[in-house]
Order: structure tokens, then C-alpha cells, then sequence
């Protein structure tokens, strides 16, 4: 039977066998919120991020299963998160962008500028 919820387990179906599921995951869970210097104030917060865990390991772990990859995925500090939280971090880093535009003129380069006369440094001070 253990062996059928491993299988199961690396197929993505976690609802098959969950207290297996939920044993073999819980240290690299503790481990995942060590190295991320994750804490949760409930237990119910707990079991949501473990619950989320899972779920993101399931999806990696057949990622990693496919032989047409050639590479694999693990967590990182993301695992625990929903994907609402995912969607707000990534919003927030847009940048603003200015329509600040220059269009250069089109044409000849001049040899030499005196960029005193068109105002952009100051003449030279003795």
C-alpha cells in the first residue's frame, strides 16, 4: 500500500493516500520554514501554508517526472504562498513608467557640440 501512495504521491494525486502524504512532507516542510525563517501564529495557518506546500510540491514533482525536461524545479520562498499573494508581490514591482520620451532628430551627426551654448554644463570657472 505505501508504495501505491508514493506512486500516487509523485502523480500529482495527494488525496489518495493523505496521511502518508502528509508524514513524508511534514520535515521538509519544518526544513522549508527554517530556511526561509517562516512562522505561522495558528495552527490553522500552519495547515493552509503545509496545504499549500504540498500542492506546489505535487506540481514540481511532475515537472521533474517529465523526461522531455531538461532541467528540475524545487521550492523556494514562494511555496507557501497563494497565488493572489503571488499576483499582489509581482503588481506591486511594476514601476511606473513616464512617457518621457525624446525623439532625436533624424539626419547628420555633428562633429563637435558645445553643449555650453545649448545650455547643458556650465562655461568653465577659473
Amino acid at each position: 500500500m505505501q508504495l501505491i501512495c508514493q506512486s500516487a504521491s509523485l502523480l500529482g494525486i495527494n488525496n489518495f493516500c493523505p496521511e502518508m502524504y502528509d508524514n513524508a512532507l511534514k520535515p521538509a516542510f519544518v526544513n522549508h520554514m527554517n530556511k526561509f525563517g517562516l512562522s505561522f501564529g495558528t495552527q490553522e495557518e500552519f495547515e493552509f501554508r503545509f496545504q499549500l506546500f504540498q500542492q506546489k510540491d505535487a506540481e514540481l514533482a511532475k515537472i521533474n517526472s517529465d523526461p522531455e525536461n531538461t532541467f528540475t524545479v524545487g521550492h523556494n520562498k514562494f511555496s507557501t504562498w497563494t497565488e493572489s499573494e503571488y499576483k499582489r508581490l509581482l503588481s506591486t514591482h511594476i514601476p511606473d513608467v513616464e512617457s518621457n520620451i525624446v525623439e532625436l532628430p533624424e539626419g547628420p551627426i555633428p562633429d563637435a557640440v558645445d553643449w555650453r551654448a545649448k545650455g547643458a554644463v556650465n562655461a568653465v570657472k577659473n
